[in-house]
């Protein structure tokens, strides 16, 4: 389903395509005869009705600072306490998870800033990995991984546990190491990360028009399944699938 849902975004969505679909499909069932071709394109449409709804875009609002924001778990303070944030983590058949995850995104002329609170209601039970791994080592516990486009068609993936150890990837290769800060600290309700990356690290030479981002939350605890949260319920193998920044101006 959710590849269907992306390449739905991909070729029909965000080309504009939607209403040239449906006319030509209201055209072409307008000039069925045959019982079949009827019966055949009344389904086509409610399939097509479906997929839409399914592969509505989302985003994120990014707001303007003029100063670095502090690190504040929970961003409730100076410019975070000005920008949305958004908390719609599914499980993979829709479902919602155990633990709440939100995210809110400020910018600057330079930088991006994410700031992430993973909460949880047993932190002392979170399964993660002890502070200092070798970067690039890929934690199977809690964790929280992100996916930003750049320029060039370039896909960049940041994932990092509550302790900040680090992995990153630039098109799934892993010899890309990032220039950017995390910051990290683990509550009496969970844990949060601030990642502040620049523009520049991401091919841009100043904060670009367009980019789209995709959040997951792997939520882990000691002899429990793992629980995997994926923002909108989307994936992040095709960026396609991934939700839009909308830097708002003042």
């Amino acid at each position: 389903d959710d590849l269907a849902a992306n390449c739905w975004r991909a070729t029909v969505i965000r080309p504009e395509m939607v209403e040239i679909c449906r006319r030509a499909l209201t055209q072409a069932a307008e000039k069925a005869e045959h019982h079949k071709a009827v019966k055949m394109l009344q389904a086509i449409r409610v399939t097509f009705a479906n997929q839409i709804k399914k592969a509505t875009l989302f985003k994120i609002t990014a707001t303007e600072t003029l100063d670095s924001p502090p690190f504040d778990p929970n961003f409730i303070t100076g410019a975070w306490q000005n920008t949305e944030e958004t908390r719609k983590f599914l499980l993979s058949k829709g479902e919602t998870p155990k633990e709440k995850t939100s995210v809110k995104l400020l910018y600057d002329k330079h930088h991006l800033y994410i700031g992430v609170k993973c909460a949880d209601r047993s932190p002392d039970t979170l399964n993660f990995a002890t502070a200092g791994l070798p970067r690039d080592h890929w934690s199977m516990g809690e964790k929280f991984e992100l996916f930003l486009t750049g320029q060039q068609f370039d896909t960049y993936q940041i994932a990092f546990d509550p302790v900040g150890n680090l992995f990153d990837a630039r098109n799934q290769k892993i010899s890309w190491n990032g220039n950017y800060k995390l910051q990290t600290s683990v509550t009496f309700d969970g844990w949060s990360a601030m990642l502040t990356i620049s523009f520049k690290e991401l091919g841009y030479e100043s904060k670009p028009e367009k980019m789209s981002i995709m959040f997951l939350r792997y939520n882990s605890h000691k002899g429990q399944k793992r629980e995997t949260s994926f923002w909108h319920g989307s994936r992040p193998h095709n960026p396609a699938g991934f939700g839009d920044i909308d830097f708002e101006t003042p």
